[in-house]
């Protein structure tokens, strides 16, 4: 489902319409257009309304300056690329020295006797999935 202008501003503490354009015209944000050389959205994204309330907090409760904004989005991009390949390319690991949580392929979360992970997901999966 595509949300309109007015969505986004409605969901995004501290943010105006004059503000959502101009990060769409900075190219810090980029809905949806029906035609190419078309310049009116079509309509935003979930993921277009998340950014947008990234930026405001990195300006607004950060304190980071305009200038700054595309650099910081641009590393927050490259870890999260980062992540998915990596989460893609990842295979169960069979000598995974944690008990996990799930069933990974290590002797440790099989079998009689398998304890869950005490650890966060997040750790548990790094050095299985």
């Amino acid at each position: 489902m595509m949300l309109t202008e007015e969505d986004v501003v409605a969901r995004v503490s501290r943010l105006t319409v004059t503000r959502l354009r101009v990060f769409v015209s900075q190219g810090l944000i980029k809905p949806r257009v029906a035609e190419p050389d078309e310049a009116t959205p079509q309509g935003y994204s979930e993921a277009d309304l998340a950014r947008a309330a990234l930026i405001c907090n990195l300006e607004d409760e950060l304190g980071f300056h305009e200038e700054d904004v595309p650099v910081l989005l641009s590393l927050i991009d490259q870890i999260h690329g980062l992540r998915s390949e990596l989460r893609a390319s990842s295979k169960p690991s069979r000598n995974c020295r944690w008990t996990c949580a799930r069933p990974c392929g290590c002797a440790s979360s099989s079998g009689a006797g398998a304890s869950r992970c005490a650890l966060p997901a997040s750790l548990c999966s790094t050095c299985c999935w």
